[in-house]
């Protein structure tokens, strides 16, 4: 004989459950306290399958993480350079002002500035036979020789314009041996680290040096005596800065290179050569520069 009560299905024992769960949910806490005796069970129940459910729940949504604000060591030493250079023409146009206020007093009239227009440029190509750099901008948009061309994305002194057409101008770079004259005049300042960082006064100890260009892509310096030389200057890493009067102004304090060995001298005691390598990749590989244009508005951009 067949049973008349029948179970009940899952469709309606999901139903209640579901039903059940609704009502402690929004029932008031006081109704619903005798529920945390049952937690203990629980969770020995499904302790088992819980480590799994976790490593699921990883995949298929993971945790989320604060990006984390990365600042690339080239990017913080070219902020470096820019502020240095400025550092050092503040300083050198402090003196100036200090010699004008002088020849003023003393009667001797002003003479006119003279400005610079930056010109943006690409490399179009490099002449093996005479090393000279191809760029865009030639006479038609103001580009004369001595305009000297910069690194669009440093302070990177890439060399000086020597001839120009209608279109394009060719530069010599300032690590080609046929750069005239041939002999730079240049600072060098203390290596970038994180005593110059704590000490901004150790940027001001200078040393003048004079280098010359190789064959091999670097520049190195006639003998220095080491005599009377302040520490930690002369050494790798220390930034090499033009200083020259035979540039022009719109040159001055650009980036040359960086120190990249210091060597004694055995046939001469007590002097040293310095190598001189300059930044970033190599110069006439450089594809994007600013031309600095004298006598133009400094403001002035192509």
């Amino acid at each position: 004989m067949r049973n008349s009560r029948q179970s009940p299905s899952p469709a309606t024992l999901l139903g209640v459950t579901l039903l059940t769960l609704l009502v402690l949910a929004l029932a008031p806490t006081r109704f619903t306290r005798w529920v945390t005796s049952f937690r203990g069970p629980v969770e020995v129940a499904i302790a088992p399958g819980k480590v799994v459910l976790e490593k699921a729940s990883r995949v298929l949504r993971p945790p989320m993480v604060a990006p984390e604000v990365q600042r690339d060591e080239r990017e913080l030493r070219e902020q470096f350079d820019d502020l240095l250079r400025l550092h050092l023409q503040a300083a050198r146009e402090n003196r100036e002002l200090r010699e004008v206020i002088r020849s003023l007093q003393a009667g001797t009239p002003y003479p006119a500035s003279v400005g610079a227009r930056r010109l943006s440029t690409q490399r179009q190509g490099i002449n093996l036979s005479t090393g000279l750099v191809q760029v865009r901008g030639g006479s038609r948009d103001g580009v004369v020789p001595g305009t000297i061309a910069v690194a669009a994305s440093s302070q990177q002194l890439i060399g000086q314009v020597v001839a120009t057409d209608l279109a394009t101008s060719s530069i010599r770079l300032i690590t080609d041996p046929r750069m005239q004259p041939n002999l730079i005049g240049a600072i060098v300042t203390p290596p970038i680290d994180e005593d110059s960082l704590r000490e901004p006064d150790r940027s001001a100890v200078q040393v003048t040096v004079e280098l010359r260009a190789t064959d091999d892509g670097v520049l190195v310096s006639e003998p220095i005596g080491s005599v009377g030389k302040p520490e930690g200057v002369l050494v790798p890493g220390a930034v090499v800065l033009l200083r020259d009067p035979t540039w022009p102004d719109t040159a001055q304090f650009f980036t040359i290179g960086l120190v990249e060995t210091v060597e004694e001298l055995p046939r001469n005691p007590g002097f040293m050569r310095l190598t001189v390598r300059p930044t970033g990749p190599e110069l006439g590989r450089v594809g994007s520069m600013i031309l600095h244009i004298p006598g133009g508005d400094p403001e002035g951009s192509g």
